[in-house]
């Protein structure tokens, strides 16, 4: 029936071909559903900074804009 409408013969399948197929089949969709269902995971670090070592870095960048003012200036 199959050659009477077309069909080539290398398209047909044998029973070993089909369930290699579908455990193939099987195998990805599987992979698919675990990695889709495990979390991606982004390890980042965050160092906190103190009010002291704050106030350090403020006065840094005023000085430093104070001393660009005054370099414009003379």
């Amino acid at each position: 029936r199959c050659f009477a409408v077309g069909m080539r013969k290398d398209f047909i399948w044998s029973e070993e071909e089909k369930q290699r197929r579908k455990k193939n089949l099987e195998e990805n969709r599987n992979t698919t559903v675990q990695q889709s269902s495990t979390p991606t995971v982004v390890s980042t670090t965050i160092e906190p900074v103190d009010d002291f070592n704050r106030l350090l870095l403020e006065s840094d960048q005023t000085q430093s804009e104070d001393s660009l003012g005054m370099d414009n200036t003379l």
